[in-house]
């Protein structure tokens, strides 16, 4: 029989592991395939060199959209992940009823690249008036999370109403709202015109910082809160204090920093209502979190304004500047602080990554920027984070600068059309900042890409989103009714898209 004979035995032996051996490489190869092709690597059918390809991701909101490479159609839509060769691209995204949404790019072989924030934006956009005024609102805001609108009665200082942003459906465009009331005697009386503008939210989405101006000049900061209003704080009566500026600390609503002009000096009020002196001397400020304060200050000789960071009892000089209008901003992106210095006397704005940091581990104590942002044709009007913080904006003008600190990269555009000076540029979301002109509202990407009217709006005010920006809210002239105001809602979306 042939499973005795041990010759028959050892063939049959080797055959098996012949088999295996060539199972075991077929698996390997096809895993490898499987593996390098996610990774991007493919063969070039010309050469037959092994190529790697760039891996690019493309989202958008709505999805569904139609991606074009260089005008060549791909059969994936988005959300997708295609493999190029390394070049550079048009691409173009499509969607029927929407705008399209195009930039341009170049890639590196390896690289990885993503467009995951396009925001599609309908052709025909129809403002509805949901709600008309007797007068034009001073206050129009919205809650860090987007859920509550907040709109000041007319000709009032006390009165207010909520929308609940997150109550529209396909059958509800109006928001459900209510009134509520700052309580009589909070505010300092007054004998002349009066006004409220708004400071800061806290991240709690219930209480709001307000300014009352009154009797001409003279000025109060208040803590409202918008579903117990009965609580509202008059923090000048709380601290028999006149502060020329107040900001919430950390966002919370029952801690302050108290910033006095006449002598430059800052103080820190905590929950207990006990006020710290923190510093005199100071020009200017930003604060993050509840310990960490970038600040300017004059030099002795009154030529240069110095920059120092205060972390908790530990104060660090970041750079001197010429003496002049100091902008400044501090923030955290993927873990490493960054502080940004707008010299306006200089025309440029100085971004520095992790100073502190960088400073204890060098001997010669000198910091270099990351980027250094530039306003040649006019004077600095501010820099901001965007809501995600990792791009930071220098404007001067119509001209913007804008540093990405993901990809180390920096963008430089003008926006053709005159901003209106009653109004402040604004970033709407990780991506993408608001103008306006001419009363008319557009939006753009952070390298100046994709402009889009969306609306027009009362000067001054700015534009609500809800939560998943499908709509886009705004004050503006009645439509209803001659010489009285209107609150809008645009739809952004089609409803099968939301």
């Amino acid at each position: 029989m042939d499973f005795l004979d041990p010759k028959l035995k050892q063939k049959h032996k080797i055959r098996l592991f012949i088999g295996y051996a060539l199972m075991a490489v077929l698996i390997f190869g096809t895993s490898a395939v499987l593996v390098f092709s996610a990774y991007g690597f493919d063969v070039d059918r010309k050469t037959g060199e092994v190529i790697q390809n760039s891996l690019v991701f493309v989202d958008s909101a709505p999805d569904g959209s139609t991606v074009s490479f260089n005008g060549n159609d791909q059969k994936d839509k988005t959300n997708s992940r295609f493999a190029l060769p390394a070049g550079s691209y048009d691409l173009k995204l499509r969607k029927d009823s929407y705008r399209d949404w195009q930039r341009s790019f170049d890639l590196a072989g390896g690289e990885v690249e993503r467009f995951t924030y396009p925001m599609m934006i309908l052709k025909d956009l129809k403002p509805q008036e949901l709600k008309t005024y007797e007068g034009a609102p001073s206050v129009v805001t919205e809650s860090p999370d987007r859920r509550w609108a907040i709109v000041s009665k007319p000709n009032s200082v006390t009165d207010f109403i909520e929308y609940d942003l997150n109550s529209v459906t396909n059958n509800q465009k109006t928001p459900v709202s209510r009134d509520f009331s700052i309580p009589t005697g909070v505010l300092a009386p007054s004998e002349g015109p009066q006004s409220i503008e708004l400071v800061e939210w806290s991240n709690d989405n219930k209480h709001f910082l307000l300014k009352h101006t009154f009797n001409g000049a003279s000025f109060e900061f208040i803590v409202v809160s918008r579903d117990q209003p009965d609580t509202t704080i008059n923090i000048n009566k709380l601290l028999t204090a006149s502060p020329t500026t107040v900001t919430l600390r950390d966002k919370k609503f029952d801690q302050w920093y108290l910033y006095s002009q006449d002598g430059g000096v800052l103080q820190a009020v905590d929950a207990r209502r006990a006020i710290t002196p923190l510093l005199t001397g100071v020009t200017s400020y930003k604060s993050h979190d509840d310990d960490t304060i970038l600040y300017s200050s004059l030099t002795s000789d009154g030529q240069q304004q110095r920059i120092t960071l205060l972390d908790g009892t530990e104060s660090t000089v970041i750079d001197e500047v010429k003496n002049g209008p100091v902008f400044l901003d501090i923030a955290r992106y993927d873990n490493e602080w960054y502080t940004v210095i707008g010299a306006g006397a200089e025309q440029k704005t100085y971004v520095y990554k992790d100073p502190v940091g960088t400073l204890k581990k060098k001997e010669n104590n000198a910091l270099v920027p990351v980027a250094v942002l530039r306003s040649p044709a006019a004077p600095l009007d501010g820099v901001s984070f965007s809501n995600n913080t990792r791009f930071i904006m220098a404007r001067s003008g119509q001209h913007f600068e804008v540093y990405d600190a993901e990809y180390e990269d920096n963008y430089a555009y003008d926006i053709s059309d005159q901003i209106d000076a009653s109004t402040k540029v604004t970033w709407i979301d990780g991506h993408r900042l608001t103008v306006r002109s001419q009363n008319k509202v557009f939006i753009f990407d952070f390298d100046g890409s994709n402009k889009q009217e969306l609306v027009s709006a009362l000067p001054g005010t700015p534009m609500l989103f809800d939560r998943d920006y499908t709509v886009v809210y705004t004050a503006n002239n009645s439509t209803a009714t001659a010489g009285k105001f209107g609150l809008f809602g645009t739809e952004l979306r089609l409803e099968e898209d939301k």
